[in-house]
């Protein structure tokens, strides 16, 4: 299109907006960082207190465990790692769940706009998220393991007579 240059506010290319992009992805770089620093730490946390509550709640199952003579790495197999390939499957499905929701949120916030951007993550965040969900699992089951063998089974032995 065409315009008189009197009634032209701003001109912009293709080159100037991959540009911009570009310099405010450099000055948030940090910001990035830090909020994935802080996501690690939230997942952390929140597999923790998951994986401690399957933990009360199976305290007879592990106690039963025990006292049928299965050493502690076997009851944590059994109790804590049963949950991996949940993981896995929530991360798979995660993905296109994700890319759905930053389509609507895009379509939504630049429509204004009158440009389209599609949202669009390179297969090094994958990995990268993935890293970070199955470290922060490990850390947490890492921190429970002891929690299994402090349950109490004299305790169980008694409600169970009861």
């Amino acid at each position: 299109m065409h315009f008189a240059a009197s009634t032209l506010i701003s001109e912009h290319s293709n080159d100037d907006l991959k540009e911009a992009v570009r310099s405010y992805l450099d000055a948030a770089g940090g910001v990035f960082y830090f909020v994935s620093f802080i996501g690690f730490g939230l997942c952390v946390l929140v597999v923790y207190l998951m994986a401690e509550m399957i933990i009360r709640e199976n305290e007879q199952n592990i106690s039963m465990l025990m006292i049928l003579g299965y050493q502690s790495k076997e009851v944590n197999r059994l109790v804590l790692n049963a949950n991996r390939i949940l993981i896995v499957i929530g991360f798979i499905v995660s993905i296109p769940v994700t890319l759905l929701f930053c389509k609507l949120a895009f379509t939504k916030t630049i429509s204004d706009m009158s440009i389209f951007v599609t949202p669009y993550l390179g297969i090094k965040y994958y990995v990268l998220g993935f890293i970070i969900l199955g470290g922060s699992y490990e850390i947490a089951v890492s921190m429970l393991k002891r929690k299994t063998k402090n349950v109490d089974l004299v305790g169980y032995l008694k409600d169970s007579r009861e």
